[in-house]
């Protein structure tokens, strides 16, 4: 049991106590993208319908995720634009 304590002790750093489950920044949103477009694909390549409310859910979480990162340049815009 005491190799479980060194275990536990050494992640205490690792986990944040600020973000979702105490879990590093992200990963439940790189979590619901992965299980939403895993979900997405496999019903494509089995040929079955995707339902509506699932494929709306999909692209909010797709254009939310990539939004997201494309926005956080501080600098200029690379395109002179």
């Amino acid at each position: 049991m005491g190799w479980l304590v060194q275990i536990v002790n050494m992640m205490k750093g690792y986990f944040s106590h600020g973000e979702a489950f105490g879990l590093p920044k992200g990963t439940v949103r790189a979590s619901v993208f992965l299980l939403l477009t895993g979900t997405v694909c496999l019903l494509a390549i089995l040929g079955k319908a995707i339902p509506e409310l699932l494929g709306v859910a999909w692209g909010s979480v797709v254009g939310f995720y990539y939004g997201q990162s494309t926005t956080k340049g501080n600098g200029p815009n690379p395109n002179g634009t």
